[in-house]
Order: C-alpha cells, then structure tokens, then sequence
C-alpha cells in the first residue's frame, strides 16, 4: 500500500486499515458479506465440476461421431 500512495504518512494508513477491518465486521455481522473469503467458484465447485465433465464427454462424442463419419464415407466411396 505504501507504493500505491506514497504521500500517506505510516498513522494515516494504520487509520485506514483498522477502519477497514471495523467496517467489515460491522457488515458481517450484518450478514451483508459472507463470514469467511468463499468465492462463487469454490461455493459451486462440484455443480462447476460436473457441467465440465458433461461438457468434455459431449465434445469427445461429438468429435467421436464426426471421425466415425468421415471414416465410413471413406470406406464406402471406395467400394465399387
């Protein structure tokens, strides 16, 4: 923080920060902001996990069906 704002003497950012700290205690007290540091990710992560799953198994079959196309239109063109 000291090189973000040089110009703030050492009391000036205590102040500051214990400030900070208060307000945050205040709100979560309130409820406002949840009490630990979880994130959106890591609150979904096993929804986020599986939708991923699912997404990567539709993409190998689709890529899986397409190969499969190309090889039997192969196969057939070069029959007589």
């Amino acid at each position: 923080m000291s090189q973000n704002y040089p110009q703030l003497d050492q009391a000036t950012r205590d102040e500051l920060v214990r400030a900070y700290i208060a307000i945050q205690q205040i709100y979560e007290e309130k409820g406002s902001i949840p009490k630990d540091s979880e994130t959106i990710l890591k609150r979904y992560q096993g929804l986020l996990e599986t939708l991923g799953a699912i997404h990567l198994g539709l993409l190998v079959a689709s890529f899986s069906i397409v190969l499969n196309f190309f090889i039997v239109n192969y196969i057939l063109h070069l029959l007589p």
